[in-house]
């Protein structure tokens, strides 16, 4: 029980006291690193360490029931297509006649091609819809942006007509930070969003909103994709012999429209196929208060690690004698790097953790946010080691040292500096002293207390509060 009792009291003291009553300078720490590119890219090469290391775990993606990738390579574009961009409409209305004619009706197929009105080939649009009009439910066509008012009304006007019958729409757009997709969300209505379920009738024009839609490991390494040269009957006999359920068309000729991931570059098609997979095999993120109470239980683990780590350390190195340097160097900076050295191996095993469970549940947890706040404890509570973690013996001597005498504290002050601006006092009572003081100073010393009060106790509580209501269905 005493085991159970400190852990409880560790819990406490290092997270839910933490929570309702914050530093200041670690608020504005966590507000830095998460407002900086350092830190975006970090937890971008986060995610993506632990996508690879899910892939790991779970091996190759069964592809009978996840989306075929047809990839317009670069001979398909120069020879088939004559390098024509836009593409011709004929060209485009054979390769999708043969892709409708080789696949079950209820496959659905995705197309990350342009297919809106262009100049000069308005007969050719005529025919390539009435194809599409023949199985409307198969289709998911790109939703692109107008470039300018008027353009971006016709294609409204196109679009509305084309839904009305049947036609989905999604949009072709993929969010990105520094050059790799988001592992974890894409735009809603996304292609890979709706073609996971019908009705879907996408306006690129209204701003994009990203939803959770994490992107599938084992597709994104390994998922199927047959490249498109322009031969129709080898593509005809492949879509034969592999009968996908999903089809997701798209181009893979030059150099754009290519994005990073833990397995390579891929093009922006396979990761619509990819989050298309991920939304097939129910890929999901954990909730906001799951993250929170991991995150808890991961920083009281390294809180009573650290506590009897230094604990060891202070035993084995401390000395009276000030003059030895050796000590010193140490103290100062050996023992930080220690300490650091600890909690990224820490961080490692968590991470490795969590890429098992991904990879035997599909459900994915947020390891840069827990890395983050892991951080931030590191460099202002604990000062890279140099303070020992706080430690309590019961959840109560946690709540009552870190939480109610300080408030106390500080409603008692604000108290006491408001009767003396109102001149019904001149002292200013602690403990069985009496201190004189001013009006300026009262008003000061009550100023700041609200201030600390509000800011270190009230305001963390409501953004908790917020955040959990925000992450709930709505």
């Amino acid at each position: 029980m005493s085991v159970l009792r400190q852990i409880a009291g560790t819990f406490f003291s290092e997270n839910v006291t933490r929570t309702v009553r914050t530093s200041l300078l670690s608020t504005a720490v966590m507000l830095l690193l998460s407002s900086t590119g350092t830190w975006k890219y970090m937890a971008s090469t986060i995610d993506a360490y632990e996508m690879g290391r899910a892939v790991a775990w779970a091996g190759t993606a069964e592809i009978d029931t996840l989306p075929l990738v047809i990839a317009i390579d670069d001979t398909g574009y120069e020879q088939f297509f004559n390098a024509r961009s836009p593409v011709d409409r004929d060209k485009l209305r054979a390769l999708l006649a043969t892709i409708a004619a080789h696949t079950r009706p209820a496959t659905r197929v995705a197309i990350d091609i342009d297919l809106s009105p262009v100049p000069g080939q308005a007969a050719q649009q005529y025919a390539l819809e009435q194809l599409l009009l023949q199985s409307s439910g198969k289709w998911i066509l790109p939703a692109v942006r107008g470039g300018d008012p008027r353009l971006a009304a016709k294609l409204a006007t196109w679009r509305t007509g084309l839904c009305a019958r049947g036609i989905d729409f999604g949009l072709p757009y993929i969010p990105n930070e520094f050059g790799y997709p988001k592992m974890t969300h894409q735009y809603a209505n996304s292609l890979g969003d709706a073609s996971a379920r019908h009705g879907t009738c996408a306006d690129p024009e209204l701003p994009m909103v990203q939803k959770a839609l994490p992107l599938q490991p084992a597709y994104l390494k390994s998922g199927m994709v047959v490249p498109f040269s322009g031969d129709l009957a080898l593509l005809a006999s492949l879509l034969d012999t592999i009968n996908p359920p999903f089809v997701v068309l798209g181009g893979a000729w030059g150099q754009t429209d290519i994005f990073a991931t833990p397995f390579g570059d891929r093009y922006g098609v396979q990761i619509h196929a990819a989050a298309l997979a991920g939304a097939i095999q129910h890929e999901h993120l954990a909730p906001v208060w799951v993250e929170i109470l991991s995150s808890w239980a991961f920083m009281s683990t390294m809180s009573i690690l650290m506590f009897y780590l230094l604990q060891a350390l202070v035993r084995h190195t401390e000395t009276r004698a000030d003059s030895m340097p050796g000590h010193a160097f140490f103290t100062l900076r050996l023992r930080p790097l220690l300490v650091i050295g600890v909690v990224c191996g820490m961080l490692y095993l968590l991470m490795e953790s969590l890429a098992i469970w991904h990879a035997t549940t599909g459900f994915w947890m947020n390891t840069a946010r827990i890395a983050g706040y892991t951080i931030v404890c590191l460099l202002v509570p604990w000062n890279l080691g140099r303070v020992d973690p706080a430690h309590f013996k019961t959840w109560k001597s946690a709540v009552r040292g870190h939480v109610t005498a300080t408030l106390r504290k500080e409603v008692r002050s604000a108290r006491q500096s408001l009767r003396i601006v109102l001149g019904r006092s001149t002292l200013w009572i602690d403990g069985d002293k009496a201190i004189a003081m001013s009006r300026r100073r009262a008003l000061f010393e009550g100023s700041c207390a609200l201030i600390s009060l509000s800011m270190q106790s009230v305001l963390p509580v409501v953004s908790l509060g917020y955040i959990l209501y925000k992450s709930l269905p709505h």
